[in-house]
């Protein structure tokens, strides 16, 4: 996440990040998601995912970038 003073005009600081993830089109991801500490959730709402997980346990999802 980019630091709160860092931000620019209009820019959120839980929406916006300093390393960008770019994923090639015709894709397909499969992820498995592990916490160790304290429940997590990951989500890319433009594409329709969302994953939660809590430690002890994993949880996989996967996504097809056409």
């Amino acid at each position: 996440m980019i630091p709160e003073d860092d931000l620019e005009l209009c820019q959120s600081c839980l929406l916006e990040v300093d390393n960008r993830v770019v994923i090639q089109a015709e894709t397909h991801l499969c992820m498995v998601v592990t916490p160790t500490d304290v429940p997590h959730s990951w989500a890319l709402p433009s594409l329709g995912v969302k994953c939660d997980v809590v430690p002890g346990r994993s949880n996989q999802t996967s996504i097809s970038i056409q």
